[in-house]
């Protein structure tokens, strides 16, 4: 669900960052939009669109983008037990007082499968602060919603959502279905690429079960350290959606995993303390107690090592969350006058950190953290979307400094200028 673009005027803004709200618009334009309508945000009667989401609760994907961006609100239709939803009402009309200000609140009623009423909320609040531009304006609070298995019943739920204007006096109805039914191992067109790249903005934790019993490897490298940037993957999409733990364990208990499948799950259990629930010998147990007694790459302390931009890459995409992204743009602090910045090639970085491993070198390690940096940061801002806005973001909101500010700055044009000539080859 791609919401209306608002409507600004960045006539004010200073040059570079007007070709940056351009690209915002630009990008948006290319996206592929779930949502054909194009409400028009300006008038006066109370509307909204409501959706049932896995997106990040605190919002950071819609407050922390440029404003010329439109926020992208992924719908779900289908839960399992334990799975924690958002109910989200996105205001796209709303009136506003002699002085701007909107103000907005809402009901909530959830309808049980056998017609009952599950659960009831009123005066939950929406939205009450002036309002000088024409946005589509998200709640103040959300409602979040899970059942609890062996106490509700599987079935269709009826989220029935009002909206109140005090302003207008207006009030909306909008409802929504929701399918609660056992947890599927299963994925419809498995890709694990689309995936992982899709899930800071479009999560599936439910799917990730599936992708961690299919991979290919081991999680593990060659002299025995955990592949931290998949392994921090899972290790963070299971700490923040517990509701996997149990069908993982029936897993390894019940569909004979082989010794791969044991590897991963036993290293992403025991990351989370909860390797113990698992049937493992004696062998596995050693290897779950060397993992227990690592101690993880701290990505939020001085950025000095490949393996901290590695965790740090895992948390943005099992969170789409914005502090991630400010740390992983530190690294560029790692710059020397010296140091080549134009295109860096992944198989010379690998080629490179070979090398370093047999080196023991401090300047070397400083070097290829930058240069692992550099690159990682160009690829992502071509390959998520909401990486991009969040780098521009950060950039307009002059939360970067002299080096950051400036190597950002021309990543950010190498992407415009691409998707430009990409929209004009249309």
């Amino acid at each position: 669900m791609l919401l209306p673009q608002p409507k600004q005027n960045t006539g004010s803004l200073p040059a570079y960052l007007r070709y940056l709200a351009c690209l915002a618009w630009l990008a948006a334009l290319l996206a592929p939009a779930a949502w054909a309508q194009s409400p028009d945000p300006t008038r006066d009667d109370l509307r909204f669109v409501l959706a049932v989401t896995e997106q990040d609760p605190d919002l950071e994907w819609w407050s922390s983008i440029p404003s010329e961006a439109r926020p992208h609100i992924n719908p779900i239709g289908e839960i399992t037990w334990g799975q924690q939803v958002s109910i989200l009402p996105a205001f796209l009309g709303y009136a506003r007082s002699e002085a701007g200000k909107v103000d907005l609140s809402y009901d909530v009623t959830i309808t049980a499968p056998d017609g009952s009423e599950y659960a009831a909320m009123e005066g939950i609040r929406g939205y009450s602060k002036p309002v000088t531009g024409e946005y589509v304006l998200p709640p103040a609070d959300l409602v979040q919603l899970a059942f609890k298995q062996g106490k509700d019943p599987a079935g269709t739920y009826t989220i029935t959502v009002t909206a109140h204007d005090g302003i207008s006096g207006q009030s909306h109805t909008e409802q929504q279905q929701l399918q609660l039914r056992p947890f599927q191992f299963a994925v419809e067109e498995p890709n694990f690429d689309r995936w992982y790249l899709e899930y800071p903005n479009k999560p599936r934790p439910e799917q990730a079960l599936y992708y961690l019993a299919n991979l290919p490897d081991l999680l593990i490298n060659g002299d025995g350290s955990p592949n931290w940037a998949s392994a921090w993957l899972f290790k963070t999409i299971y700490e923040d959606n517990p509701f996997l733990i149990e069908p993982t364990v029936d897993f390894y208990q019940n569909q004979d995993p082989d010794a791969v499948q044991q590897t991963n799950i036993i290293l992403v259990l025991a990351l989370l303390g909860q390797s113990d629930r698992l049937p493992i010998d004696e062998q596995q147990k050693a290897f779950r107690n060397r993992i227990a007694d690592l101690s993880p790459p701290d990505g939020y302390s001085e950025i000095t090592t490949p393996e901290q931009l590695d965790v740090l890459w895992a948390e943005y995409f099992a969170t789409g969350k914005v502090r991630p992204v400010r740390q992983l743009i530190t690294a560029l602090n790692l710059m020397k006058s010296s140091e080549p910045v134009g295109k860096i090639q992944a198989a010379a970085l690998r080629d490179e950190m070979q090398q370093l491993a047999a080196a023991d070198d401090a300047t070397a390690l400083r070097s290829i953290t930058f240069k692992t940096a550099l690159w990682s940061i160009n690829s992502n801002l071509r390959q998520s979307q909401l990486f991009f806005d969040y780098c521009v973001f950060l950039y307009q909101k002059d939360q970067l400094n002299h080096t950051e500010g400036g190597l950002l700055q021309e990543m950010l044009k190498r992407v415009i200028q691409e998707k430009q000539a990409a929209a004009r080859a249309q």
